[in-house]
């Protein structure tokens, strides 16, 4: 502890990461993690635990690239710093510096799926870029098939491109087979079939699994209030939908509207 030992780098950096864990005292930890690397400066460990306190703060993020930095300078060759700084600069719609950082990340480590997951995830972005995002995705699956997020990043960007739709479906379907308690993907595929007017059945009833497994989700109350909106004499089940959503989120301008 550092009542115990107040010159030991590791237990203040101990203590910060401990206390990062709780918003109302990042000060705190901030103070005991630069204690740390006022004890040990070349190790570049505590820069990047720096830069992680630091990045969960937005108007910090020039400070978290710094720290991220300095902890590159010490280690070049440790493709998770590399890592770490792409997902930044990605915030910060620093689009070219974020990819060229994840790309480096590549180099040094190219058997890391996540990696190429987050690849993938910033060129999607880009429309014109969906070829090289799903390449991606494709190989982060390839290195890790049982990975369920990467299956359901994969079908979000096939998703966008209608004459692509059933691979999409089959992307979510996999990812909902890895993980089937996992709303977001119900949630998805019900949004993917609810564009098939024939198939409504199906989205409704892949929407209702999103509600069930996580009833506080707004956007799959408002996804069923749309869908049961365009049947005549669903009216009423719709306005309850919508009025769900807007009890879980009653700031948000597009549930209101779509209430009427």
């Amino acid at each position: 502890s550092i009542d115990l030992d107040p010159k030991s780098a590791h237990a203040w950096v101990g203590l910060g990461n401990f206390l990062g864990r709780v918003t109302e005292r990042r000060e705190e930890a901030e103070g005991a993690i630069r204690k740390a690397i006022e004890l040990n400066p070349i190790f570049d460990g505590f820069w990047n635990d720096l830069g992680n306190l630091l990045a969960e703060t937005p108007e910090r993020a020039a400070d978290a690239e710094a720290a991220y930095r300095k902890a590159i300078e010490l280690d070049p060759e440790w493709a998770g710093y590399w890592n770490l700084l792409g997902d930044l600069l990605a915030k910060t719609q620093r689009v070219q510096e974020s990819e060229a950082a994840y790309r480096k990340a590549i180099q040094l480590a190219p058997e890391d799926a996540w990696f190429w997951n987050d690849l993938g995830n910033l060129l999607a972005e880009t429309p014109e870029r969906a070829a090289e995002a799903e390449a991606a995705f494709r190989k982060a699956i390839e290195l890790d098939p049982t990975y369920d997020d990467f299956w359901n990043c994969l079908g979000f960007l096939l998703a966008k491109t209608s004459d692509r739709t059933a691979e999409a479906e089959a992307a979510y379907r996999k990812a909902i087979e890895l993980d089937p308690m996992w709303a977001g993907y119900w949630n998805n595929l019900g949004k993917l079939l609810a564009e098939e007017p024939e198939r409504s059945e199906e989205a409704e009833a892949a929407y209702r699994k999103a509600i069930e497994l996580d009833p506080k989700s707004d956007n799959s109350w408002n996804s069923l209030g749309i869908l049961l909106a365009a049947v005549p004499d669903r009216a009423a089940e719709a306005e309850t939908a919508y009025r769900k959503a807007i009890e879980l989120d009653p700031k948000c301008a597009g549930y209101w509207s779509n209430l009427g």
